[in-house]
């Protein structure tokens, strides 16, 4: 076990230690949500890209691309969906974090969905976490109409941090 670390000549507890969240992340979350809506409770498969830069070790700001693939035969159910938006996500505590998030989500009728996770974050290395979260959100149209769904999900999270820095990955790295 400390033959690789010794021979990127970093210390163990580099290794061992913390994520290291800073600079700009990028994250692929996939899993599987239920979606209450008109056609019943169709369960979807999700794939979720988060693309963010890190404020603070607490703190990151930016965008995710979710996209819901219809993993069951539901008659009457969309068979793919695709959301873009804003998302803030905050470190209460070590690798625990929450996510709130506003996604535009149609335009037949124009409508967004806004919602939140939490989970846990393990570190991987100084420069990579994988964890799990879990969700919760709401489909609701701009023009006043009743919600048009609520959602419930559970994903794999796995993310990618100080992607414009090559700086003490890679031996020779700038």
């Amino acid at each position: 076990m400390a033959a690789p670390s010794a021979a990127l000549g970093e210390p163990l507890t580099l290794r061992r230690g913390e994520v290291i969240r800073e600079g700009v992340t990028m994250g692929l979350d996939p899993g599987l949500a239920v979606r209450f809506d008109a056609s019943g409770a169709p369960l979807y498969a999700r794939l979720d890209l988060r693309i963010a830069g890190c404020l603070t070790r607490w703190l990151q700001l930016g965008g995710d691309v979710r996209g819901d693939i219809l993993s069951t035969i539901t008659p009457g159910a969309a068979q793919k969906r695709y959301e873009i938006g804003p998302v803030a996500a905050f470190f209460i505590a070590r690798g625990w974090f929450v996510r709130a998030f506003v996604h535009f989500a149609g335009i037949d009728p124009v409508s967004f969905t806004a919602g939140g996770q939490t989970g846990y974050e393990f570190s991987w290395d100084k420069f990579s976490a994988a964890g799990v979260a879990l969700g919760g959100d709401v489909d609701f149209p701009v023009d006043g109409s009743p919600l048009l769904a609520t959602s419930f999900s559970l994903s794999i999270y796995l993310s990618a941090y100080n992607l414009g820095q090559r700086s003490g990955r890679d031996p020779g790295g700038t």
